[in-house]
């Protein structure tokens, strides 16, 4: 082929393989942001998300494997009704008609959400890059097709890492659908022109050196030459495989069963620890797109040191790094990690590293992202060592399709379901420990000399994960009254001994995050402890209602309720709660309720998300609006923002108060709400707390209109308060980074 020609084919095709690559992953981060406020700020969000993202993936593969099975000159009109029908479907923005009315399985009504709204162009994207090769190749006569799919490669890392640090931060959810949906018309139209290229290179195919049908890598055989009886052969159905010669055939056997399953499982594996690990960071931060992104693209970036350069990956190397690393995620946290997963340490009691006091928030994602980065490379390496010949390639892109959906379908669906805690955490590193070792045995196996001289520590090193690997699988030994887990999370409840009294206490954890408690004592019963002090900035604001005869409390996130202290007879408060299993330990575990209704109180409950309940709610009146939604240690950022806050003033009263928690390990959230109460003409105050017993370190900034509240709480803290400049967080934009200070 002409030096000339090659270079034009290899225009049209790579920019068509970078934008289908950049489009398919540039909309993971976007569709899921956008609606991330609708479902409660919840990680689960994601990976819901990702499980359909994975599983339109698999549907493109295959779709794309059968289409080229058909008659070439149908191939081209197929795909390009598909096209113009994907486009004809844009723009992506989801319909508000979506927004849960908080009764529904929210991960069924996102995964038809996702449907509805990118369902069709996703599939199209996702069947593209192996369409693509398959095209290039026959208009290039046969030349190979991975430099193509390393540029696919490519542009999916460029859209991930482009995500949080480029377009967020600089358009509004609404601005990128906008953006995406225009480029993806540029996509359809290119697309459509090389299909319709591809038709007529078939029906020429006869008077001209064009290879006929070719899967990626598989080996091309020529047209024959015009005049022959096989002259229309082009229009003809293609074989589902290219014949071989017997010799051939011999010398390249179809794979054994094992093969294939290890198609399958390695893949699955390496995907439930990127969905595993992207949960476990963030019930820690929050749920925003960078701690999405970052593992997503060192998943990524294992497949392109994998497939790529395979001289990239030496067994023993990565199997003794990735043993390391994923010991060190399993300590790094002590008895903090063990409470999160639910499982048990094996020396019993605390542990902690000696450098891991006080570990710090990068640090900790560090231990967290390079313990899944060395893993799923061991996983994805031995994937390669496993791949097939040319020849069965398109069974073996399917079977890693699928594997990546299993993963996604057991880390949402099924472990929810099945487990009560976040244990596919550990149990993912378990299995990928065992993996690593096996690995690091095989190849040091290979070489006796070596193997003599590490022998014992290796040996002493396999039993002791051995052992690790025995305690995550059993449960954890402290006494934990129930546990369970949905959609939302996991949260427990936990009761012992005071060490001075001698009282029963009683907690509330979500994750490893204790969210309230009570001392069952009937003496202490009613007394407010954890968050909730009476010198709290919640504690302050409620005892000035609570001198009332009457008044009206509206309280975003129950936890214990233990707010309720401060109800009185007269009184109303009104609780909205996302998470149906909170509203029932609330009641069966704790007293507040019952204890307030005794009193002769008012209580009332709305299960669903607080924020969408209040926007269709007429005005409540409130006298103070406590937002107290934490899942884990994570914010729900969209109780944050203008939007939400324009609400929340709409019930409040004259001289109500909106009232936010913002104690975060992490995040400097009292300067996001400083900023929107400064926008809607509000006063603030800031009250930070330290620990005193049964009472924890809190932070509230109080907002109000009610001037002679402010002068008699000024601002207080027994440390100097950070503040940082951040710019005004809407629905549609805000920005984590600038708040990201406690490190």
């Amino acid at each position: 082929m002409p030096a000339r020609s090659s270079s034009r084919f290899w225009l049209w095709f790579g920019s068509l393989s970078l934008l289908s690559a950049f489009l398919l992953f540039q909309v993971q981060p976007i569709l899921s942001k956008f609606i991330l406020p609708w479902f409660g700020g919840s990680p689960g969000v994601w990976t819901t998300c990702m499980l359909f993202f994975q599983m339109l993936l698999f549907a493109g593969y295959a779709y794309a494997h059968f289409l080229v099975k058909l008659p070439r000159r149908w191939q081209g009109v197929v795909h390009g009704l598909l096209v113009l029908a994907a486009a004809l479907l844009l723009p992506i923005t989801p319909s508000e008609s979506w927004k849960p009315a908080g009764d529904e399985d929210p991960a069924l009504r996102i995964l038809l959400l996702l449907c509805a709204s990118v369902g069709l162009p996703y599939f199209v994207l996702a069947s593209t890059s192996p369409l693509v090769q398959v095209w290039f190749t026959r208009a290039s006569g046969g030349a190979h097709p991975w430099r193509l799919y390393a540029l696919s490669n490519a542009g999916s890392l460029a859209a991930l890492l482009s995500y949080p640090f480029f377009f967020e931060v600089r358009w509004d959810v609404a601005g990128q659908t906008a953006m995406w949906s225009g480029a993806f018309v540029v996509f359809a139209l290119l697309s459509g022109f090389l299909a319709w290229r591809d038709r007529q290179g078939g029906a020429a195919a006869s008077v001209g050196p064009v290879a006929d049908e070719v899967t990626p890598g598989a080996p091309v055989v020529a047209a024959p030459p015009a005049g022959t009886p096989d002259e229309d052969s082009a229009d003809q159905a293609a074989p589902a495989e290219t014949p071989l010669a017997e010799d051939e055939e011999d010398a390249d056997p179809a794979p054994g069963w094992w093969r294939r399953l290890a198609w399958l499982l390695l893949p699955a594996l390496g995907s439930v620890l990127l969905l595993a690990t992207t949960n476990h960071v963030c019930q820690d931060v929050a749920v925003i797109p960078f701690l999405w992104v970052v593992p997503l693209s060192l998943y990524l970036v294992t497949f392109i040191i994998c497939f790529e350069h395979e001289r990239w990956y030496r067994p023993a190397w990565w199997g003794a790094g990735a043993m390391a690393a994923v010991f060190l995620a399993a300590v790094y946290g002590g008895e903090a990690w063990a409470m999160a997963s639910g499982v048990s340490l094996p020396w019993g009691g605390e542990f902690r590293l000696p450098w891991t006091d006080g570990i710090t928030y990068k640090a900790e994602l560090g231990v967290c992202f390079t313990a899944m980065f060395l893993a799923v490379m061991v996983c994805h390496g031995e994937l390669t060592r496993a791949k097939p010949s040319p020849r069965h390639l398109t069974a073996f892109y399917l079977s890693l399709s699928a594997g990546g959906a299993l993963g996604g379908l057991l880390v949402s669906l099924v472990a929810p379901r099945v487990f009560d805690s976040y244990r596919e955490w550990p149990l993912a590193l378990v299995a990928v420990f065992a993996l690593a070792g096996l690995v690091w045995v095989r190849e040091l196996a290979r070489k006796r000399g070596r193997l003599r001289v590490v022998g014992a520590p290796l040996v002493a090193l396999l039993l002791a994960g051995g052992l690790w690997g025995i305690q995550a699988w059993s449960p954890r030994q402290e006494p934990r009254i129930e546990q369970v887990r949905n959609f939302y999370g996991v949260i427990s409840v936990e009761e012992g001994p005071d060490e001075e009294s001698g009282d029963v206490v009683r907690y509330l954890y979500h994750g490893g995050i204790m969210h309230g408690l009570q001392r069952m004592a009937s003496y202490e019963r009613e007394t407010a402890y954890s968050y909730f002090g009476r010198w709290t900035g919640m504690g302050r604001t409620l005892a000035r209602i609570q001198a009332r005869q009457e008044g009206s409390v509206g309280v975003v996130g129950m936890g214990t309720a233990s707010a309720l202290c401060f109800g009185r007879r007269g009184h109303r408060w009104r609780f909205y709660e996302i998470n149906p299993e909170i509203v029932r330990f609330a009641k069966t575990h704790f007293t507040y309720i019952s204890d307030f209704i005794d009193r002769g109180g008012l209580y009332e409950e709305v299960v669903g998300d607080g924020r969408l309940a209040l926007e269709r709610e007429p005005p409540q009146n409130f006298d103070a609006l406590l937002l107290d939604a934490f899942s884990g240690d994570s914010v729900p950022m969209h109780l944050l923002t203008r939007e939400a806050f324009e609400i929340y003033a709409r019930h409040l009263a004259d001289d109500g108060i909106i009232v936010v928690n913002c104690t975060n390990r992490y995040i400097l959230l009292a300067s996001v709400v400083e900023r929107i109460a400064e926008e809607l003409g509000f006063g603030t105050t800031r009250i930070v707390t330290d620990r005193d017993g049964f009472h924890e370190i809190t932070e509230y900034v109080l907002v109000t209109k009610d001037e002679e509240f402010l002068a008699a709480n000024p601002p207080s803290s027994p440390w100097p308060m950070e503040s940082v400049e951040v710019s005004l967080w809407t629905d549609q934009r805000h920005n984590l980074f600038e708040i990201l200070e406690k490190f």
